[in-house]
């Protein structure tokens, strides 16, 4: 990350804050949404990486030191990495916001939440720690019921339309960040504390057990060499991916990748990770977006898993 006039002290005291409550914070890009930390193609193999290469999920810290160093550099928005974090956060959007639409023509997630806990013969619980977004969205914070149980998702593919889920894999921008339409801030109507996440939502949250795991037909000892071969090939080809060829390859890569974690021979999150690291390197070429690779990986993944 090169160096530049340093970033204005409400940006540190933001990180530093989220860092206060134990949610282990990385930089993101100036007024984005994507981590400033440096992809795999240009990792150097040396410091924090001299094991092998560590992404934002990984290299998030709650260490005031390394907060201070890297908001000495530039001004970077703060992301939380919900998965260490151990939060479950609803992001709750306008529809016009992204284009969307619900099947009951509600135009809010703050509306299509409220319908889920009706639904579900429950009050909604709005009563938490939460965080107002420059484009009318509502981002509710909750305590995740056992760490890594619930994982991110995205509007119908996840909780329903107009929500998205920040959890297991997630990253959410903390108040204090900043875009070009305006500042993420906390409600001053909602309390300080986080309420835990409620026995319904975790039940619509948690995924199904996979299926009984298939076997490879190799050798004992060969599998996990088998496996981290297949594994750097799809990171590699997701990372050197054309601009036209980005989503299928990105989809094939997961639901190759989804098959090995449905067999039991590799864990989601390392899965998750591996392949959402290669694939930042085009979030924003093209308006190749981060919505759309978290959809497609997720998408991929839960093919393969349930393909196993």
């Amino acid at each position: 990350m090169p160096t530049t006039p340093s970033s204005p002290p409400r940006l540190l005291a933001a990180a530093l804050a989220a860092a206060d409550r134990g949610w282990p914070v990385v930089p993101v890009r100036p007024r984005s949404k994507i981590p400033a930390l440096h992809h795999r193609d240009r990792c150097p193999g040396t410091g924090v990486c001299a094991d092998g290469h560590r992404g934002w999920p990984q290299r998030a810290t709650t260490d005031p030191s390394t907060l201070a160093q890297w908001w000495h550099r530039r001004p970077y928005n703060i992301g939380i990495a919900t998965g260490p974090a151990a939060l479950v956060v609803l992001d709750l959007d306008e529809a016009h916001a992204h284009g969307a639409t619900t099947p009951h023509g509600l135009t809010h997630g703050t509306s299509v939440f409220a319908r889920l806990a009706e639904e579900a013969g429950q009050s909604a619980p709005w009563d938490t720690y939460t965080v107002l977004t420059p484009s009318g969205g509502r981002h509710l914070y909750y305590h995740a019921p056992a760490p890594g149980t619930i994982r991110s998702s995205t509007g119908p593919s996840g909780l329903a339309p107009l929500i998205d889920v920040r959890a297991q894999g997630g990253l959410i921008l903390a108040a204090g960040s900043t875009r070009r339409d305006g500042d993420y801030r906390r409600d001053p109507t909602a309390p300080q504390e986080l309420l835990p996440l409620p026995e319904w939502l975790a039940d619509r949250l948690t995924p199904p057990p996979p299926p009984p795991p298939a076997q490879l037909d190799l050798p004992p000892g060969q599998v996990d060499a088998y496996v981290a071969g297949v594994v750097r090939r799809r990171v590699a080809a997701v990372h050197a991916a054309e601009v036209g060829t980005r989503h299928s390859t990105l989809l094939s890569a997961a639901a190759g990748l989804g098959r090995f974690v449905g067999a039991g021979h590799l864990h989601y999150d390392d899965a998750w990770n591996q392949l959402l690291t290669a694939a930042q390197a085009h979030l924003g070429v093209e308006d190749f977006t981060l919505h759309e690779l978290e959809t497609t990986l997720r998408d991929g993944l839960a093919w393969g898993i349930a393909h196993a």
